[in-house]
């Protein structure tokens, strides 16, 4: 079966990895050189211990100076930002006292399996 795998960050490249171990034919597609996206800003890291979510108490007065920096953590379009509100108060509004602990849980439950899941793909890298 041919595959096309959108993305050659991190999870785009254990994704054909692991696609191409099961046989399939896999097209990887992306604008940029692979780990140049995404991955480029983690080094291409998946950890285990990076459970604590990027949404937290304070968030929203950190936005205003995000958009504001060209090499900040945040770039909108300024015609873009009327469709990217929406996500933005629902990224912010997950971040509420009350909610990080269970962010965290589940990011937690997500990262558990990350040396298991990597490890054949080291073996397979040489």
């Amino acid at each position: 079966m041919k595959v096309i795998v959108v993305g050659a960050g991190i999870v785009g490249i254990c994704s054909a990895s692991y696609l191409l171990r099961d046989g399939h034919d896999v097209v990887l597609v992306d604008s940029e050189g692979p780990g140049e996206g995404c991955s480029k800003g983690n080094a291409g890291a998946l950890s285990p211990g990076s459970c604590i979510p990027l949404s937290g108490p304070g968030v929203w007065s950190k936005i205003p100076g995000w958009l504001s920096d060209p090499l900040g953590p945040l770039r909108i379009r300024p015609s873009y930002l009327p469709t990217a509100l929406p996500w933005l108060i629902r990224f912010a509004l997950a971040g509420r006292h009350g909610r990080i602990a269970g962010l965290a849980d589940a990011l937690r439950v997500l990262h558990a399996n990350t040396f298991e899941n990597y490890a054949p793909l080291l073996a397979n890298a040489g």
